[in-house]
């Protein structure tokens, strides 16, 4: 399964499960991140900064799973 991936958060250490609306809220922030980091690349690119586009790229990379 593709998809944005987290940190595991110390309640989930704890055995405790989570709920469909902390599931929803964290979806829309590693969207929000995702996109943000996406933008920053593009920006760097047509700046024609490679190392910081490629950071940017690597850093997105990071945060998906395929």
């Amino acid at each position: 399964m593709a998809g944005l991936t987290a940190r595991q958060s110390v309640a989930a250490q704890l055995d405790r499960q989570p709920t469909p609306e902390s599931l929803k809220q964290t979806n829309e922030r590693l969207k929000s991140q995702f996109d943000a980091t996406i933008a920053r690349a593009k920006r760097f690119d047509a700046q024609g900064n490679r190392s910081g586009c490629t950071r940017a790229l690597n850093a997105a990379k990071r945060m998906y799973i395929l």
